[in-house]
C-alpha cells in the first residue's frame, strides 16, 4: 500500500526542520479546496476472499488534508458472532501525521476525522455484502480551475510548492 498525506508541522532534528510551513498554514489553503470526501471512482470496496475485502487505488481529503493511494489494497475483517456490520473508513491522525485506512467494527457512523469508504456485512466468517459510500467531486466547484505539475516556474527552486489558478 502506498498511502501519501499531508501535510504536517516540521519537526526538529538535530537543530533542523523537515519542513519549513506548518499544518495549519496548508490545512486551512486546501480547506478552501479541498472538501471532505472520498473522489468518485476511488476506493471501490469489493469482497475478496474469505474476510477480506480489496479498495481499488484513490484519492480524497478529510478535514483539508489530502490523501491519495496509487495501487490496489486490501483490508482485513473479522468474523462475526451472527451478522454484523462494519465501516471501512479513511481516518486523520493528526498526533501520528498521518491518515490510514481502518475498520470500525459494529458501527456505521464515521468520527469528524474520519471519510467513510464502504461497509460490509459480516455472518460468521464470511463477508455477505459490501456497499460503497458515497462519492463526491471533493475540489470545491466555486473555485476556479487549479493545475499543478512537475514543471517548476521561472524563479522557482526544486521542491518548492507552487500552483497556478486559470479563471
Amino acid at each position: 500500500m502506498a498511502l501519501e498525506y499531508g501535510f504536517f508541522n516540521a519537526v526538529e532534528n538535530s537543530g533542523t526542520y523537515d519542513r519549513e510551513v506548518g499544518q495549519v498554514f496548508f490545512t486551512e489553503l486546501l480547506k478552501a479546496v479541498f472538501k471532505t470526501g472520498i473522489s468518485p471512482n476511488s476506493f471501490i470496496a469489493s469482497a475478496g476472499t474469505g474476510l477480506t475485502v480489496n479498495l481499488t487505488s484513490g484519492r480524497g481529503a478529510i478535514n483539508g488534508v489530502f490523501f491519495c493511494d496509487t495501487s490496489a489494497s486490501t483490508v482485513t475483517l473479522t468474523a462475526a458472532t451472527g451478522t454484523r456490520t462494519d465501516l471501512i473508513v479513511a481516518r486523520l491522525n493528526t498526533a501520528s501525521r498521518n491518515v490510514e485506512i481502518a475498520v470500525k467494527q459494529g458501527t456505521t457512523a464515521a468520527a469528524s476525522n474520519e471519510v467513510a469508504i464502504a461497509t460490509a456485512t459480516v455472518t460468521g466468517s464470511a463477508i455477505t455484502s459490501v456497499s460503497n459510500a458515497t462519492r463526491k467531486n471533493i475540489i470545491d466547484s466555486g473555485i476556479p480551475n487549479i493545475s499543478y505539475g512537475t514543471e517548476e516556474p521561472t524563479g522557482g527552486s526544486h521542491g518548492d510548492i507552487y500552483y497556478k489558478i486559470e479563471s
